[in-house]
């Protein structure tokens, strides 16, 4: 939380993160679901970790942002003949478009994947970073490995993820996929394509 709270505060993303931390009664990996919507059943599987835990008045609700630390975040295997093996991933973000029951936006963090800048980089894909390539930058022409949305099993070399670029920075506060729309209720349509010409280019950087 700390390497998250001061990256986006030293690249000017105007985010100030401050958390409201609660242990939950049980602590277990979450396998990913199957087919193109990976998160469809991600909250019943939060209920059976007691996550929110139930000696709390805390209930996800459609405007939260949630971050749930399990053991791990696994994958589901990529076909019928794959056996399901704890093959999983340090961090998965799931938009609230995506979860069911109205339970908000949920992060998962793998306890056991997670490197300094995981937290950061599903932080970014929370805040409208999902375009193009599904948010990670490492096909994107401007970018290297140092932009927090560079898809990255860890964070591990002298130069970590650890930077935003002015046109990121721009979706994160005006993104009409932003969790940010619920406290601002602006929203710029920045896709891949610029409908809204008003966006400037995603790697656009600060002067």
């Amino acid at each position: 939380m700390k390497y998250a709270t001061r990256v986006f505060r030293r690249e000017r993303t105007g985010v100030a993160l401050r958390a409201l931390r609660l242990s939950a009664g049980k602590l277990g990996p979450i396998t990913l679901g199957s087919g193109t919507n990976l998160c469809a059943d991600i909250r019943a599987k939060l209920q059976a970790l007691d996550v929110p835990s139930p000696n709390t008045s805390l209930a996800f609700s459609k405007e939260s942002l949630n971050v749930v630390y399990v053991d791990d975040v696994v994958l589901p295997p990529t076909s019928p003949e794959e056996v399901l093996t704890p093959h999983g991933t340090a961090g998965y973000a799931c938009p609230p478009d995506l979860v069911a029951a109205g339970a908000g936006t949920v992060i998962l963090i793998s306890a056991q994947r997670r490197g300094s800048g995981t937290l950061t980089h599903e932080l970014g894909h929370a805040l409208g970073l999902h375009e193009p390539e599904s948010g990670h930058t490492n096909l994107v022409q401007g970018f290297s490995y140092t932009n927090m949305m560079w898809n990255s099993a860890g964070d591990i070399g002298t130069a970590p993820r650890s930077t935003f670029s002015l046109g990121q920075a721009f979706r994160i506060n005006m993104d009409d996929h932003s969790w940010l729309h619920f406290v601002t209720g602006n929203t710029r349509n920045c896709d891949s394509t610029k409908v809204d010409r008003s966006c400037p280019p995603l790697e656009k950087e600060f002067p």
